[in-house]
């Protein structure tokens, strides 16, 4: 379990933090996490960005594709001022929620990592078991 659904904002986003083991089995091979971010604490946590689309959620690794650099502004301020991307703070890049898939920005074509999502019947955000 991430978090409440209730806990999330409507059309905004949080960034939880996540055992690396748990993220790295939803990776395929060329996406290793071999190098951690500045936003992650240690070597054992990763940073996760969950989005809220009403009854939706998207999970993405907290890092641009451009320069691995975490995309907030603030804690858990990640998006755009229309709500509408997910936006990186070190060059404006635009990030389409569900998809992750960079829309403008110097990393424009590339996508972030996705981290698939669900959220149970008690309303709880979690982890997409492997497949």
């Amino acid at each position: 379990v991430l978090r409440r659904l209730d806990d999330i904002p409507d059309n905004e986003a949080v960034g939880v933090d996540v055992p690396k083991l748990a993220i790295e089995s939803h990776l395929s091979k060329n996406r290793k996490l071999t190098k951690k971010s500045k936003r992650d604490k240690d070597d054992d946590v990763v940073n996760v960005i969950v989005a809220r689309r009403g009854n939706d959620v998207y999970g993405h690794l907290n890092r641009c594709p451009h320069a691995r650099l975490p995309l907030e502004w603030f804690p858990d301020k990640f998006m755009d001022v229309d709500n509408e991307y997910l936006m990186c703070s070190s060059h404006g890049a635009l990030f389409e929620v569900d998809s992750g898939f960079c829309v403008a920005g110097p990393c424009s074509g590339k996508s972030l990592v996705s981290i698939p999502l669900f959220v149970d019947d008690d309303g709880q955000v979690c982890l997409t078991a492997d497949s």
